[in-house]
């Protein structure tokens, strides 16, 4: 709603591609400086669409653990991301999706993984990660590892 000379503004909602989410703005009256302060203050997020691949080789390779993720890239990090949904995850052979929104870290770098100790069956042996910022190339990287419990492990893009 505008009203009058003072130009009153009830609400602003900011909406970009790049980002998942709209900011909220009440202000009583805004002029172009404050709209331009609200752009630069604004995360820019995006969505990640993740794959884990558990491995297959061996008896025993899924776990009931928690897993832990992280994505690198050159303009900075992701927060520490719990991987997880309904179902029976990471079990040996199988392909588990999650779609994340973070910070946009521009062009990946690497990613780590953590697991903990939870369960009865908590090893577990990660084949690879896939990571497709929405919009953007598909990162593979290799892991076929067993993942050491409560420590981070990294594999660089490629």
């Amino acid at each position: 709603m505008i009203v009058g000379p003072g130009f009153r503004l009830w609400a602003i909602t900011l909406t970009a591609l790049y980002l998942s989410h709209s900011i909220g703005y009440k202000p009583s009256r805004v002029r172009e400086y404050m709209l331009e302060k609200i752009i630069k203050r604004s995360s820019k997020t995006v969505l990640y669409r993740v794959s884990v691949t558990t491995a297959d080789d061996e008896i025993g390779t899924g776990t009931d653990a928690d897993v832990f993720l992280q994505i690198f890239g050159e303009k900075g990090n992701t927060s520490v991301v719990e991987l997880t949904k309904s179902g029976n995850l990471f079990e040996s052979g199988q392909k588990d999706e999650f779609t994340l929104v973070e910070n946009f870290v521009g062009t990946l770098t690497k990613v780590g993984i953590k697991r903990n100790e939870k369960g009865l069956f908590d090893a577990w042996k990660l084949a690879m990660i896939t990571v497709q910022p929405v919009g953007s190339l598909v990162y593979k990287f290799q892991f076929n590892q067993w993942i050491r419990p409560n420590e981070w492990t990294y594999s660089y893009e490629g």
